[in-house]
């Protein structure tokens, strides 16, 4: 004999909840209700996670300022873009002793027209200067030999 055909087996939800305090559930019901409560917090959790990404912006390219910084090209003799030409900023330079002289090293076209701001004056000896575009100052490179001039100024530097 089964235990459902047992006497008791064969008691009903009312009389079972009197005799044990609890009403029995189908197996169905149970699983039924274990994958919703699951399925629940999985969408809670991961809505909330969804909510704690950050927030993505537009990208752009790295070193990308509103400001240009070096010396800015003054030779109208040569295209615009072309290196000293008046859409360029020198942003590094070198002292030659043979020379006496400063030459620009690097030149940086200015695609998107900004304005070229000439980093402050760099104090101290060094043969070779670089645009800090970061923080808009010249840093040294390079400090022999001396020169015996100061880096050179923006006025017709390059014409």
């Amino acid at each position: 004999m089964g235990w459902q055909n047992r006497d008791w087996a064969k008691h009903d939800d009312d009389e079972l909840a009197k005799l044990y305090g609890v009403v029995p559930q189908s197996t169905r019901t149970v699983r039924i209700r274990i994958w919703s409560t699951v399925t629940v917090l999985t969408l809670a959790v991961g809505g909330f996670a969804y909510t704690q990404l950050p927030t993505t912006e537009p990208l752009v390219a790295a070193g990308q300022t509103d400001l240009l910084f070096g010396l800015r090209g003054t030779n109208q003799r040569v295209p615009s873009d072309y290196p000293g030409g008046t859409g360029t900023a020198c942003n590094e330079e070198e002292y030659t002793a043979d020379t006496g002289q400063w030459s620009c090293l690097s030149w940086a076209i200015n695609i998107r027209n900004l304005p070229i701001v000439q980093p402050p004056a760099y104090v101290g000896p060094c043969t070779h200067l670089l645009a800090d575009q970061e923080h808009a100052r010249w840093i040294c490179l390079g400090g022999a030999p001396l020169p015996q001039q100061q880096p050179p100024s923006v006025a017709g530097l390059y014409a």
